[in-house]
């Protein structure tokens, strides 16, 4: 049975904060590039107490140089898999572990070298993931 798909609310909010800090923006920036009175929309956004209409989501797609899908994150429902379903052993701590401290220290104020080295560890532990889930299957 298909699920209709939904946008995680909180989930969008945490990706517009991700890429306005990524490329140094600040809120009042782009409230301002927006043409509202107020930063108050914005904030509201980054907390995931509402979406942006198309029109806004569109030009923050366009401010922020990615596409409107990679704005949004759809909601996942309980049925579906996690990407470490099915992967056992020291391989699932492994990956557990780097994608963990990585995506917490991305957060955090890093130099772009530093970001280069936890995106490898990233794509690395999704590779361990990969090659045992093709084990276990």
């Amino acid at each position: 049975m298909n699920v209709y798909p939904t946008i995680d609310m909180e989930a969008t909010g945490n990706r517009i904060r991700d890429l306005r800090k990524e490329n140094h923006i600040k809120v009042l920036d782009i409230a301002t590039y927006m043409g509202f009175e107020s930063q108050q929309a914005v904030y509201k956004w980054q907390r995931g107490e509402s979406l942006p209409t198309v029109d806004n989501l569109f030009a923050l797609s366009r401010l922020f140089g990615t596409t409107m899908e990679d704005i949004l994150v759809e909601h996942r429902s309980g049925g579906e898999s996690s990407p470490l379903d099915g992967v056992d052993g020291i391989g699932k701590q492994m990956a557990h572990y780097f994608i963990t401290k990585t995506t917490g220290a991305m957060k955090k104020r890093v130099s772009y070298r530093q970001k280069s080295h936890m995106r490898s560890a990233i794509w690395w532990a999704y590779c361990v993931v990969r090659r045992e889930r093709a084990w276990v299957s």
